[in-house]
């Protein structure tokens, strides 16, 4: 039974930020940091009228609604409200406003638009050694990340006893939501070994879930011509994590993938542990040549980097998506009550589904470059697909209610970039 909560959560406004661009069919996001069920409402008026529209109920995170502002003049003003209901009947409020205009042309955004948690904690058998009163508490005060504000990603150092220990990453003070080795949800406890002399740095991507340490390998990153538009605040910059690659599965290949490189003719090399003192050029020589790459005119372009940590070599490539949305065609199906099959083939080629965002929508569904409206949670590859498909998993709180969503009008995976644009969209076959 989930308890009630004791509080009013807390609420703020992910998009529009203040002052920020309509356009089109626009995206109200409403952030709530506390891990207790909710249901947010959202409403608007545009500046100068008294009435409140509302736009519509969202009970699942990430909480949205999307707002068709095509018909309003540009230049005019419109106010945004939300509202949240915890499961006690608390109630919050926030606001914001936005103006209509032209639609930005995507730049930056790094990791991706991705709503950060409250509390990122690394609970393990390390917890006693940090200061903790005992071991495998995500409360710990001593625990706890902070989320660099630079690149969004989450790190915290400390200096342990030489010895052998085991962790995972916690969200908001709680075991509800854990990511364990390969950042996978509940996950195999991750190992690493302390020397006793050497501060061991934590590293966690809420946008992959992958989480790490400088004491279980290299950190890879790609500094380069580029980083800037990413959203770091210069480009070559080792330390900036918005061009990390990863090894989810320990393979000794370390990757990335993302949207969020305008087209255009750009350099990068690979560094090693966030600094130039052991860093590869083209061919995987050591200080060696810039790598040159280019990122064509064409929309929603992929750009992958894959570093081979035995050869040094680093490769740069760019792919647009492997299909278009469309809800008439059923390819995906599923494969038990929580666990659903979508082709591979509809992927853009070389992409790392890890780089990806999938969500399983249901309702009344239509196809736009935002999403497909509807209700929606997220899925999570998981092993054991049949060959040629992705295993996409429902995550347990939203497994009893399959039974409304199968029940709906329509149901449909969708697939979006790591700036939560819709790459794809298939509808799922009837159970």
């Amino acid at each position: 039974k989930v308890p009630r909560s004791s509080s009013a959560p807390a609420v703020h406004f992910a998009n529009p930020s203040a002052g920020g661009v309509l356009a089109n069919r626009t995206q109200i996001r409403a952030a709530v940091p506390a891990n207790t069920p909710v249901q947010v409402s959202f409403a608007y008026r545009p500046v100068g009228t008294s009435e409140w529209q509302l736009l519509g109920t969202d009970d699942n995170a990430p909480f949205r609604v999307f707002h068709d502002v095509s018909g309003m003049a540009k230049g005019t003003l419109v106010e945004y409200r939300t509202v949240v209901k915890d499961n006690a009947g608390h109630l919050s409020a926030t606001s914001t406003y936005g103006v209509v205009g032209d639609a930005p042309k995507p730049v930056g955004g790094g990791v991706g638009d991705v709503t950060q948690p409250g509390a990122v904690s690394v609970p393990g058998t390390t917890n006693s050694e940090m200061g903790c009163g005992g071991d495998w508490d995500p409360a710990c005060p001593q625990a706890q990340l902070s989320l660099d504000a630079n690149d969004k990603i989450w790190k915290g150092t400390y200096l342990l006893p030489a010895g052998t220990y085991s962790y995972k990453v916690a969200i908001n003070n709680a075991w509800d939501e854990n990511y364990g080795a390969g950042g996978v949800p509940n996950g195999a406890n991750i190992d690493l070994t302390s020397d006793g002399t050497t501060p061991i740095t934590f590293f966690y991507d809420h946008r992959t879930h992958f989480v790490t340490s400088t004491a279980q390998g290299p950190v890879v990153v790609a500094p380069g011509s580029f980083q800037s538009e990413m959203g770091c605040a210069g480009d070559w910059d080792p330390a900036c994590m918005r061009s990390w690659l990863q090894d989810p599965d320990g393979d000794g290949t370390y990757t990335l993938s993302t949207t969020q490189i305008p087209p255009g003719a750009y350099e990068t090399k690979v560094a090693v542990n966030r600094t130039w003192d052991e860093n590869y050029g083209a061919g995987g020589v050591p200080n060696g040549a810039n790598i040159p790459f280019t990122v064509p005119d064409a929309a929603g372009v992929i750009t992958t980097f894959s570093y081979d940590g035995a050869s040094h070599v680093l490769t740069v490539t760019t792919a647009t998506p492997g299909a278009k949305p469309d809800l008439s065609v059923a390819a995906a199906y599923w494969l038990d009550n929580r666990t659903i099959a979508y082709p591979l083939n509809r992927l853009p080629s070389g992409v790392d589904p890890a780089w990806l965002r999938f969500r399983l929508h249901w309702g009344q569904l239509a196809v736009d470059a935002t999403g497909l409206g509807g209700h929606s949670v997220p899925v999570t590859p998981v092993a054991g697909a049949p060959d040629g498909y992705l295993a996409l998993r429902l995550a347990n709180q939203d497994v009893a209610r399959r039974s409304y969503i199968v029940a709906g009008p329509m149901v449909a995976i969708g697939v979006y970039d790591d700036a939560d644009q819709l790459l794809d969209a298939t509808s799922v076959q009837s159970p």
